[in-house]
């Protein structure tokens, strides 16, 4: 019983670690155009 709970905890404890991956990971490719276009304004105000 406890091997079946503990197995559980892991697999939620995963899924939960991929989730937060997930959404970091999409923060981050959606941060990088507003990034390149910053940069790229900057460039050109030089």
């Amino acid at each position: 019983m406890m091997t079946i709970f503990t197995m559980a905890f892991a697999a939620v404890m995963f899924s939960g670690m991929v989730l937060c991956m997930g959404m970091f990971l999409k923060h981050v490719v959606n941060s990088i155009p507003e990034m390149a276009n910053m940069s790229h304004s900057v460039s050109l105000s030089k």
